[in-house]
């Protein structure tokens, strides 16, 4: 699974709407991400294998708006930038000088990715959702050709509806862990950050 794939669908989860979902636990994460129109603030991802070791880290900052914008900027160990508008997906490489494009489209919906979008109506069809303790989920795909085994959220907060770390589990066993801090949520954001200029001199790839 790419850095793409493991990001978006972990990033697009926090939108999602579960509105048909007939069981406890998917009432109790719809009430929760219907509270949430955006987030922002400061990441770790951290990739581990299956013996939960360390296999990569990264770190930067993070803006989320409902319905599936957002801006995440990676800073260390390497600086790049991923940025969408709802339609549109931009990956930038500075140290490349490579822009690479991608359409949100059907194919993507196929994958996990859209599943922080408002669009994602019938998510709880496709996906069980349990919670296992108090402020966490755990989505479980229905299909057999989904690309992760396990998606968990984890929410803290006073009121418990901020999301404070996404886990997804893929099929190798590999689990990368997505934790959030210093977040602001429902706070305005910056409309321009949704809209990617591509730098002078780059070379694009229209994937």
């Amino acid at each position: 699974m790419t850095f793409f794939i493991r990001f978006v669908a972990a990033l697009l989860l926090c939108h999602s709407a579960f509105a048909s979902a007939q069981d406890n636990a998917a009432v109790a994460l719809t009430d929760k991400l219907h509270q949430l129109v955006s987030l922002q603030g400061r990441f770790t991802q951290v990739l581990q294998d299956e013996s939960g070791s360390e296999l990569e880290r990264s770190s930067g900052e993070f803006v989320l708006q409902k319905p599936g914008r957002f801006y995440w900027e990676t800073r260390d160990p390497f600086p790049q930038t991923l940025v969408s508008n709802g339609e549109t997906i931009w990956l930038y490489d500075p140290d490349l000088m490579q822009v690479t494009v991608r359409q949100v489209n059907d194919n993507m919906q196929r994958t996990p990715a859209l599943l922080l979008s408002d669009s994602a109506a019938n998510v709880a069809e496709a996906y069980e959702v349990s919670s296992p303790a108090d402020n966490q989920f755990v989505l479980a795909p229905r299909g057999e050709d989904a690309l992760f085994e396990s998606l968990t959220l984890v929410f803290d907060g006073a009121d418990g509806v901020k999301v404070a770390q996404i886990q997804l589990l893929d099929g190798l066993g590999q689990t990368t862990v997505f934790t959030f801090v210093e977040t602001e949520q429902n706070k305005p954001v910056d409309e321009s950050l949704f809209e990617f200029v591509i730098p002078d001199g780059v070379d694009v790839l229209i994937d």
